[in-house]
């Protein structure tokens, strides 16, 4: 919403102001398993020690989510930090949550074995195996080709 847009710009303003960068976009390549990899990301703030990855919900979650923590650690690799920090902010209430992460070699692999898997579906067309996640509705995939891709947690069919 566009509150929520403004106050992302004031909190990025806020971040620049104290020797951040913002939305600078990153790119690396990694030759893993064989495969050339190239890996783009765009963190919301990061500095020579420590990165920030604002993200907005509706209720502050207890644990941070497991896609948002490989997506800081995937910037944390980017940007040789060790540190990040995960900032969770409630369009409902304003409260914030911030959660310190560590670089995490584990959760780095199941990036890039997950990048790897990407790259063979992008160049075979073939569509990716199925997951069970709230993302699976963003999936550009559910709707191509002649038939839809059905998932199994989809609670309505889409069309044929």
């Amino acid at each position: 919403t566009h509150v929520d847009i403004t106050r992302r710009k004031e909190m990025e303003e806020v971040l620049r102001e104290m020797g951040y960068s913002t939305e600078k976009q990153l790119f690396k390549q990694i030759v893993y398993k064989g495969e050339m990899l190239k890996i783009a990301g765009t963190p919301d703030a990061s500095s020579k020690n420590h990165v920030i990855e604002l993200k907005t919900c509706k209720k502050i979650p207890r644990q941070p989510y497991d896609s948002h923590l490989m997506q800081l650690n995937t910037y944390l690799w980017m940007t040789n930090c060790d540190v990040g920090y995960l900032v969770y902010i409630c369009k409902v209430t304003g409260e914030v949550k911030v959660f310190d992460v560590t670089f995490n070699y584990n959760k780095l692999h199941e990036f890039l074995e997950r990048a790897l898997t990407l790259k063979y579906h992008l160049k075979s067309k073939q569509p990716p195996p199925i997951e069970r996640s709230g993302m699976c509705t963003f999936c550009e995939w559910k709707r191509r080709g002649s038939k839809s891709i059905v998932y199994e947690n989809d609670r309505k069919q889409l069309p044929q």
